[in-house]
Formats: structure tokens, C-alpha cells, sequence
């Protein structure tokens, strides 16, 4: 039968090679007599001639087998895998993906402004309020992704599982429609789990933001100590020409202003000597506003910017957003009408139209839930606060003292239930969980997410805050390597008020 040819050749056998090649990750490779029309890492998501990378800790040979019945045509891989299929073998198959995509669908990225936003806390509420003051300065030249999704330029989508960044893949896809789009800069949130696993690899970026820094992410599948975690952090900064910093981070970790000693270093913060000053910040309804001195002119001015986000703390991520933007050359105009028209879900999101106020928030580690319910506490005064939250499976242990101690500090109720399990089970996590909730605080232990949401509804008083925190906006719960489908925490509370209202 005759060779049928490709769709439309994407990148052929021979260029790859050479890439792997120049990165040290090339061990053999097939003929260079193919071309490829579509990459992939997941055998759901193979057209006609695909070319299927075999990476993740829970991948399985019958993976392969499946992308290979659905029209992949070659694979990349650590190891050979017996059948005969043509094959890139490579010694470092992260890194291996990450300079494919980027060959394939790279092409225009010299001419772009491609920001990494980082830090233990305010990645994605910081990428969003950058993006949205790029957007309005220039509509349609901005893009951006986060961990709850993407623009393009001209469509959003969903992230497509629960990384705060997306696979190398995925990411490069989505530069490659950016640039096609007509996008002159694009905003990644950038995790510290991306750096170790080479999600970002090979990429150059303009600007680093470092919004901070706390102990998390340290578990036998993520970073073995704090000192770890901190490299990874300065890592992905080490790729960026600039990096703006929270001053407060700087005095506390020297080590990172010296491995970057190399990088033009910009500062903001809350206190004098640094570039971006912030001087002032007041709350009137839903609207926080903040004075910053722009210390990097000869004569230092002072600009004064206003978000809607709920929360005091987010002034800092403004703060960050708004201090590139005027390296950047935007306006106050349209810094602050990007700023006020940004929402992000999942994040300090405040449910009305029931009987007490219900609070959504991605808040998860021991520094992002401390800044939450201070913020709470606030805006409350007086309130009973109850919460909803559990604590993920193989990462982030030391949360489940860390983060506990923190609500059951705030709290007079905790439903301690599922996040993402994982490879653990629910009750073995909620076990290391109880142990740091003292004796004056109450707690149930309810797995199903939705039924321990609606208890907490079914048990709220007037004079309650009912909190739930730690996935925002996530739709689904990842267990034994599979990620079911759940409605989300917003539209479990709104579903509830809904038949609430009615009854």
C-alpha cells in the first residue's frame, strides 16, 4: 500500500534530532525520512501522524499503545518499548519535550515580551492584573496562562489538569496561536514544580516577577527541603533579562539578589530604600486603593492605583503588576482600568444571597491562609467563622499541620474533607490533619466535598462567615492518578442556595 503523506508537516525527524542534539538529551533516533502534524503527551488527545511523548510518574506502556492505535506515528521516550514503532530515545524525556514543542511551535517567540510571574502566593491573582493593564493599553496584544486558564490573545480556555503551569506542550501551543493571534506579550504563571520538572526549559523571558516566599511544596514528590524549593524559584528567574522583587524577600534570602546579581534587579515593597514604594492604602466599599512612589526616575513620582479584589493583601500583587507596568511605559489610565476590571475566579470571591457571607478562596499554604482570614477578620468584625478545607495527597505535607494551625486559629468550626488525594487516602490525611486542631475548636471529617460544603450551608448562622478554601476554582479531584470531575466550590455553594431559596 502507498505511503499515505502527512496532513500538514509540523516538524520533521531531522530537526528534532538536531535539537535533542544541541541539548545533550539525544540518545537515538528514527529515520529522518518523517515529519510530524501534531505533538502530544496524552493518548486522548492524538490526531493522524502524531508524534507522543511517554512522560508522567503514573505513564503506562498500554499509554503508548492507545496513542499509537489513534494515529501516532512515532514516540519520544526514556526507554524502548518493544513493538516497533519508530522512536526518539532521550535521557531526559521533560527536557525532551519541552525543546520539541518549542522547536515546533516556537517559531516568532524572539519578537515577543514573555513575562513569568512566581512565588509561594498571588501568582495567578498578580499574572491576571498584569495581563488585563496590558490588555487595555494594548486590546488583543496581550496573553496570558495561569492555573485557572489561558488567553490567547483572542479566546480564554480551561486549564487542562491542576498544574499552576501548563506542560511545556500545551504551553508552546498556546504561544504559537498568541503570536499567529497577534500578541505582543504574554504572562506565565511560573510554579516551582514547572522548574524541576522542565516545564519552562529552554524559554527566555523578558521580565520575572517574585511576588514571595514561604516554606510549602515540600513533600518526597515535590522539593525535599525549603533550600530546594527556593532554588527553583531563583531558577526560573534566572531565565528572565529582568526580575522585580518583594524587597521584604530580598532581606530575608540574600541568596537570591546574589545568584541574580547578573539580572537588571527591581524592587517594591512596604518599606524604604526600594524602587517601588507603596505609601498608602485605603478601602472604600469594595475598592482598594494604594499610593506608590516611583523611585526608579530622577525625580521620583507617585502614582496611585485601585483594585476590586477583595483583600488587603492583594495589594502586594498589584503592587508587583503595577511596577512592570510602568517599566513598561503604561499609563495610570490604563493600569488602573485593568486593574479594577479584574476578577479572578476561585480567588476571594464573595457569594451573596444567603443567610451569612460565603467566601471562596484558592487559599492553601500557611502564608496565603494567614493573610486570607486576617483579611476576613477584618471585613468582619465580630463574625463566627467556620471552615471548609482539607489538604492534598503526596505534596505540601508539612500543610497539614501548617495550614491547620492557621484555620483552627481563626476558627470556630472545621469540615475537613478531600482536596486531591492522590495516591493517599482521605482519612490518612484528615488523621495528620486533627492532631494540630486543639480542643476548643470543633471539626467533622466529611470526604465528599459538596456534602461537607452543604453542611456547613445546612449548619450557618447570621452571624457566621462560612470559608472555603484551597481550590478556588478547580473542576475536578485528582485520586489514584485520575482526575474525576466536581462541579467546582462556587457552584456547589450555588447550587445550595439555589434549592435553599426555593425551600
Amino acid at each position: 500500500m502507498e505511503n499515505k503523506a502527512p496532513i500538514t508537516a509540523l516538524i520533521d525527524a531531522k530537526t528534532i534530532s538536531d535539537k535533542l542534539s544541541e541539548n545533550g538529551l539525544l540518545v537515538s533516533a528514527p529515520a529522518y525520512d518523517q515529519s510530524f502534524s501534531y505533538i502530544s503527551y496524552n493518548s486522548n488527545d492524538v490526531k493522524e501522524n502524531t508524534l507522543f511523548i511517554c512522560k508522567g510518574r503514573h505513564f503506562k506502556h498500554e499509554y503508548l499503545e492507545q496513542a499509537l492505535a489513534n494515529g501516532a506515528t512515532c514516540f519520544v521516550s526514556e526507554q524502548a518499548f518493544s513493538g516497533g514503532a519508530s522512536a526518539f530515545i532521550v535521557n531526559d524525556v521533560r527536557k525532551a519535550a519541552a525543546v520539541i514543542a518549542k522547536a515546533a511551535y516556537g517559531a516568532g517567540m524572539g519578537d515577543l515580551c514573555l513575562i513569568a510571574v512566581t512565588g509561594s502566593k498571588g501568582k495567578t491573582t498578580t499574572t491576571r492584573l498584569l495581563f488585563e493593564a496590558l490588555n487595555q493599553a494594548r486590546p488583543g496584544k496581550a496573553a496570558c496562562t495561569s492555573s485557572v486558564g489561558y488567553n490567547d490573545g483572542i479566546a480564554e480556555g480551561a486549564h487542562p489538569n491542576h498544574n499552576t503551569t501548563m506542560e511545556s506542550v500545551d504551553t508552546l501551543k498556546i504561544i504559537s496561536r498568541a503570536i499567529d493571534n497577534g500578541v505582543e506579550s504574554i504572562v506565565i504563571e511560573a510554579s516551582s514544580q514547572a522548574a524541576k520538572d522542565d516545564r519552562l526549559y529552554g524559554l527566555e523571558f523578558s521580565y520575572g516577577i517574585f511576588t514571595n516566599i514561604d516554606s510549602d511544596h515540600i513533600s518526597p514528590f515535590e522539593h525535599a527541603n525549603f533550600g530546594e524549593y527556593l532554588d527553583a524559584k531563583i531558577q526560573l528567574m534566572q531565565q528572565c533579562d529582568s526580575v522585580i522583587a518583594y524587597k521584604d524577600l530580598l532581606d530575608r534570602y540574600p541568596k537570591v539578589a546574589n545568584d541574580l546579581a547578573s539580572k537588571k534587579l527591581y524592587t517594591f515593597g512596604l518599606e524604604m530604600p526600594c524602587d517601588f514604594y507603596i505609601d498608602s492604602l485605603e478601602q472604600a466599599g469594595s475598592i482598594y486603593s494604594f499610593g506608590m512612589w516611583d523611585n526608579t526616575k530622577e525625580a521620583p513620582e507617585r502614582h496611585v492605583y485601585s483594585f476590586s479584589i477583595f483583600g488587603e493583601y492583594n495589594v502586594k500583587n498589584a503592587a508587583a503588576a503595577a511596577s512592570l507596568c510602568l517599566i513598561l511605559g503604561l499609563s495610570d489610565e490604563d493600569i488602573n482600568k485593568g486593574f479594577l476590571r479584574t476578577q479572578v475566579e476561585g480567588r476571594s470571591e464573595i457569594v451573596s444571597g444567603f443567610r451569612c457571607p460565603v467566601i471562596i478562596d484558592y487559599a492553601h499554604n500557611r502564608l496565603s491562609a494567614s493573610e486570607f482570614f486576617s483579611a476576613v477578620e477584618k471585613a468582619y468584625p465580630g463574625k463566627n467563622i467556620k471552615t471548609v478545607y482539607g489538604c492534598p495527597g503526596n505534596k505540601g505535607v508539612n500543610r497539614r499541620k501548617e495550614l491547620t494551625e492557621v484555620v483552627a486559629r481563626y476558627s470556630s468550626y472545621c469540615y475537613i474533607t478531600n482536596e486531591d488525594p492522590a495516591d493517599e487516602e482521605f482519612i490518612d490525611i484528615a488523621q495528620q490533619m486533627i492532631i494540630h486542631i486543639p480542643s476548643d475548636v470543633g471539626y467533622s471529617l466529611i470526604e465528599d466535598r459538596e456534602e461537607a460544603i452543604s453542611a456547613a450551608l445546612d449548619e450557618a448562622n447570621p452571624g457566621d462567615i462560612i470559608a472555603i478554601i484551597g481550590k478556588g476554582d478547580e473542576k475536578s479531584i485528582t485520586y489514584k492518578g485520575v482526575a474525576y470531575p466536581y462541579k467546582g466550590d462556587i457552584q456547589c455553594v450555588l447550587d445550595y442556595i439555589g434549592s435553599y431559596s426555593k425551600s
